[in-house]
């Protein structure tokens, strides 16, 4: 038995050895950071509008149209609104003479030179038809001098790039329930990293913007997906971080065996 276990742990450590890191966070090289310790981390047991985490006596969030409801278990919804005919858009923003400038928002300490990332937990949740595709929304970001920025359109059936292109960067449902998507930008950089709960789905340019050279993060209708959306949180950081990896099965296999090979050796003492 003993001699059992030993040779099947050789095999999976070699394994998990010549396995080296997990696939997502393969093609991104830098750091990696869980969001629970990003710098301003919006829990939506509140309006995200009504929030000032950097205490500058302003909200750092506003709201656009459509609608917003408070759900009270957490999370909120960006659902319909007939009278303006949108969903539910809320976005923070920071450039001089832009219309949803606010001074208040923590986009302002996000720059071409610092770099971010931004973590969103939510469900698609719609059932209106966009495009073939159903429910869904639109996260737009970009940082105060690029000419690019991102165009993530998570609807109930995949996840795209780009609301005009709609290219799939994965074939996972989003309305089965809740999904973390994390996009970062590296500092001077025109490229942008999606992962989809912990697995990096596109490395990708960012869609060329019509002159809105402006620091912002929208999220909700923008002449694209049909929402509602839930979302549980918004997380954001200056600096560009991988998500910290999950333990792969191979690891915790090798860590298992490791263990019954500690208890063999101890019984036979």
């Amino acid at each position: 038995m003993k001699r059992t276990l030993f040779s099947l742990a050789i095999v999976v450590c070699t394994a998990v050895f010549f396995a080296g890191p997990q696939a997502a966070n393969a093609e991104f090289i830098g750091d990696t950071k869980d969001s629970a310790d990003f710098n301003w981390n919006y829990e939506m047991d509140a309006d995200p509008c009504a929030q000032d985490l950097d205490t500058n006596a302003g909200n750092d969030w506003a709201f656009m149209r459509g609608g917003l409801t408070v759900n009270g278990d957490g999370t909120i919804t960006l659902p319909f609104n007939s009278s303006d005919n949108y969903y539910g858009t809320i976005i923070s923003a920071y450039g001089e003479g832009t219309t949803w400038d606010r001074d208040g928002s923590v986009w302002r300490n996000i720059t071409d030179a610092s770099g971010y990332t931004v973590e969103i937990r939510m469900k698609s949740a719609g059932a209106d038809v966009w495009n073939t595709y159903t429910g869904g929304t639109y996260i737009v970001v970009n940082d105060d001098s690029s000419d690019k920025y991102s165009a993530l359109v998570p609807v109930n059936e995949k996840t795209l790039w780009d609301q005009a292109a709609r290219t799939i960067i994965d074939d996972n449902a989003n309305d089965d329930d809740f999904h973390t998507f994390r996009i970062a930008q590296k500092a001077s950089d025109d490229t942008y990293y999606v992962w989809r709960d912990g697995e990096l789905i596109s490395e990708d340019v960012g869609k060329q913007s019509s002159g809105q050279t402006w620091n912002r993060l929208q999220i909700g209708d923008m002449a694209g997906a049909a929402g509602p959306i839930v979302v549980d949180y918004i997380r954001i950081i200056p600096g560009a971080y991988a998500p910290v990896p999950e333990p792969s099965t191979l690891t915790l296999l090798a860590a298992g065996l490791v263990g019954l090979l500690a208890y063999a050796w101890r019984k036979r003492r």
